[in-house]
């Protein structure tokens, strides 16, 4: 029976990744949802479940997926530094100048813009 809490996450997308990694492992598990769904003003998480004799070999492959997501993570923030999502292009720039109310509401974001298609993103 698979009831042993391993990871929780606020989205599906790593819940799911998680779950594909330990079943590449030969780990058994499940993606259960928890809350109340946003529609509903709540916030869903999700947890990801395995047989708790599976615990000691779980961990350790949890320990890696974290490398491994770690890793994606830094190469595609390097990859937003460098080069546009929308075309692309390697002209790209940091926006210095913007409203006091758009620092508010970005503090410690990072707004972006492409000299080539002029769109932002944020890293």
């Amino acid at each position: 029976m698979l009831s042993k809490p391993l990871m929780r996450y606020l989205d599906s997308d790593e819940a799911y990744l998680l779950k594909e990694y330990l079943s590449n492992e030969g780990i058994e598990s499940i993606v259960k949802r928890q809350g109340l769904p946003r529609i509903l003003g709540g916030i869903t998480n999700f947890k990801v479940l395995i047989d708790p004799g599976e615990v000691s070999n779980a961990q350790a492959a949890l320990s890696n997926f974290s490398q491994e997501m770690k890793l994606r993570h830094s190469e595609q923030q390097h990859l937003l530094s460098t080069q546009c999502p929308a075309c692309k292009s390697g002209n790209v720039t940091t926006v210095e100048k913007i409203s006091m109310i758009q620092r508010i509401f970005y503090c410690g974001v990072i707004i972006m813009r492409c000299k080539e298609c002029s769109s932002r993103w944020y890293r």
